[in-house]
């Protein structure tokens, strides 16, 4: 179990991109059935925008020591404190979070 002290910005993601095709994590496939999740430590704002330079120049983001990445099945996320959220660019309330992400699968053709 790992436990970060700064703030933290995590994304659970089975898809190497997000947003307008930003490759947040190019080694993802969707057709492994993991849940990848990358966790960012945001320091300060000045080592964040320098990461994120990383990741929009080269994709060397990944080698950062800020730059946390776990492959799993299933993933459980607990926050100690309140935090602000968001679910598909909706703002949430801040709150503490309890979240569990796990891989599924069905057959829509039949």
């Amino acid at each position: 179990m790992s436990t970060y002290t700064s703030q933290l910005v995590p994304i659970a993601t089975n898809h190497p991109y997000f947003g307008d095709g930003i490759p947040i994590l190019p080694i993802a496939d969707i057709h492994n059935h993991h849940l990848d999740i990358v966790i960012i430590e945001k320091h300060n704002l000045i080592k964040f925008l320098y990461l994120f330079s990383k990741l929009l120049i080269n994709g060397l983001h990944m080698q950062s020591k800020q730059f946390h990445y776990f492959e799993s099945s299933e993933i459980d996320v607990k926050t100690q404190k309140t935090e602000y959220g968001q679910l598909d660019g909706e703002k949430l309330n801040k709150r503490k979070f309890h979240l569990k992400f796990k891989v599924d699968n069905f057959n829509l053709l039949q």
